[in-house]
């Protein structure tokens, strides 16, 4: 058998008093697509980081050609041809993509710079990855700036190419786009690691899948002998929960309209405009969009934390005309938030004070509080929505991201029933969940439509929304621009809308 072009043995990496690394084993053959995949907080991006040079392992050994190395930063990891592109990523927006690429070898004078464009215009047609290389990257679609990563490391001379999560962004035609590109860049001599948690896209891409659990290999298999159910129970260590089934909507009367909303950030640039949409009691109304297309801000308008600039908002039939989430809220409107650290807790305060956060007041009518009452509601908030934490009394900044995902859906879901809500917002409501909780979180979400509660669901991730919806409504660049009934859901023409041509 052939050297493994990288090994990693025994890679053990602590953050504090959590273990993110605990004897995790990885192998990566020259001419392959590896998929590396496992929930959400499973080790795989820290273990990946620690090839690329971005962490330094507590112990461990790494090996390339067959030879120990010491990767102490990412300019090490370079120079032995370790490239990793990340989810978010690292460009410069009024740079073009020429300058994106070469940045930092520029040098100097007319000649040196004619010549650099040479030799990427010579890597871009050897690698099959085009780009216009003298376009501000902000002007480029999120598949095209992802290009320019892949670019911008190949460039620098890496035969490893690691990419994060890489089509978290992309509309179905990107996605199908890069899959093409890796297999181009494998023939061209590249080796790729692809991080994911997404079984279809490791199934459809990879050679071969390692699968890791809690900080540990659990198994590597060839594309062939894998399948979808089996590598569920190998990442979460047991059989896959049943999935969560929508059934046909009997919508009823409107929960929430929206007609002309139009939105201006502090600059006073239009981040939406003209917004008109309408959710129904016992409906599931789905947002799609590549992210910045003014999901944000449809969130924070529905919830009450964004006051529109222009336009009519309606809950309940009745048009909102006091502002703020308080309001929002004795209106019977609740919302499940993007940015968990900023919007959705209070690090410093316990898990069990942030689970009844904001349900307190329904619980104690009046001044005394009960800590008693309080830690039995998150013991059986833990216990449901399978926090994993050190107990009720933690602080709740301690716990991973994943957790306090599940923390503020608890919160919003049980405190959805005491008040009787009617209208939720749920903005990435999965992201960082694993697969038993995102099914678990996606049948609170029909039930709560199946009692008579509307839901407006703004997602990144297009297999979530056509699992749930009962329509789509598209978002590009702040505006709807196609509205897809669930006969007509199609994959395709629904990214194209994204993207936004039409539809």
């Amino acid at each position: 058998m052939r050297t493994p072009l990288v090994e990693l043995r025994g890679i053990r990496k602590r953050f504090g008093p959590v273990v993110a690394l605990d004897g995790a084993d990885f192998e990566l053959r020259a001419g392959e697509i590896h998929g590396l995949l496992g929930e959400n907080g499973a080790g795989k991006t820290t273990l990946m980081n620690v090839l690329a040079g971005l962490y330094r392992a507590d112990a461990g050994e790494v090996y390339l050609d067959g030879r120990p190395v010491q990767i102490l930063e990412p300019r090490d990891a370079v120079r032995m041809g370790v490239g990793m592109v990340h989810q978010h990523f690292e460009l410069v927006g009024h740079f073009t993509a020429l300058e994106n690429v070469v940045l930092g070898r520029e040098g100097g004078g007319w000649l040196r710079r004619h010549r650099l464009r040479q030799e990427v215009e010579a890597l871009m047609e050897r690698v099959g990855l085009p780009v216009p290389l003298d376009r501000p990257v902000r002007e480029l679609p999120v598949g095209v700036q992802q290009k320019v990563e892949i670019l911008k490391a190949l460039y620098r001379g890496a035969r490893v190419l690691i990419l994060d999560e890489p089509t978290t962004l992309l509309t179905p035609q990107e996605v199908d786009s890069l899959f093409a590109s890796l297999r181009t860049l494998v023939a061209a001599g590249v080796s790729v690691v692809f991080i994911t948690h997404k079984l279809a896209e490791v199934l459809g891409a990879s050679d071969r899948i390692t699968v890791m659990r809690r900080g540990r290999r659990v198994v590597t298999v060839s594309r062939e002998e894998a399948d979808a159910r089996q590598l569920v129970e190998w990442m979460v260590g047991a059989s896959p929960p049943p999935a969560a089934v929508r059934e046909p909507a009997q919508p009823g009367s409107p929960v929430l309209e929206l007609e002309g909303v139009r939105v201006v950030d502090p600059r006073g640039i239009p981040v939406l405009e003209d917004v008109t949409l309408v959710v129904r009691s016992g409906e599931l109304v789905g947002v799609a969009g590549v992210s910045g297309n003014g999901q944000q801000a449809l969130a924070g308008v529905v919830a009450g934390s964004v006051r529109p600039a222009a336009g009519v908002v309606r809950v309940g039939g009745r048009p909102v005309r006091r502002g703020g989430v308080a309001d929002r809220m004795r209106e019977g409107v609740l919302s499940i938030p993007e940015d968990r650290l900023r919007d959705g807790v209070l690090p410093q305060m316990s898990v069990a004070e942030n689970i009844v956060l904001g349900r307190h007041r329904l619980h104690f009518p009046g001044v005394r509080y009960r800590p008693e009452v309080v830690r039995g509601l998150a013991l059986r908030a833990i216990e449901q929505y399978r926090i994993v934490c050190p107990g009720p009394d933690a602080a709740a900044g301690q716990l991973s991201g994943g957790n306090l995902q599940k923390l503020i859906a608890a919160r919003v879901f049980e405190g959805a029933r005491e008040r009787g809500a009617r209208l939720l917002v749920a903005h990435n409501p999965t992201r960082g969940l694993d697969v038993p909780s995102t099914e678990f979180l996606h049948a609170q979400l029909l039930d709560f439509c199946r009692h008579g509660g509307g839901v407006l669901l703004i997602s990144e991730d297009l297999d979530e929304l056509m699992k749930l919806s009962d329509r789509i409504t598209v978002l590009y660049r702040g505006r709807v621009v196609a509205e897809f009934p669930r006969v007509r859901f199609d994959r395709y023409a629904i990214g194209r809308a994204m993207a936004g041509g039409a539809a």
